[in-house]
């Protein structure tokens, strides 16, 4: 979570498919926990479908921005 929060904007979490015996709100949390160690600003958004996460993230960039899946 730290890492993609120094180096990213925008950050929108997914529920992903291995989530090592964790839950998927467990799994929200630690990524936000590290997200929060970070000195940025980084916006965050929790779409739990990836498709929906894919669009959203997608709709939501600028022109010229990189959106990495």
């Amino acid at each position: 979570g730290k890492l993609c929060a120094d180096n990213f904007d925008h950050i929108v979490i997914r529920r992903g498919n291995y989530q090592r015996g964790r839950g998927e709100q467990e799994m929200y949390g630690i990524l936000q926990s590290g997200i929060a160690e970070s000195d940025s600003n980084t916006q965050v958004e929790i779409v739990p479908e990836s498709r929906d996460a894919i669009r959203h993230a997608v709709s939501q960039a600028r022109h010229n921005e990189l959106v990495v899946v």
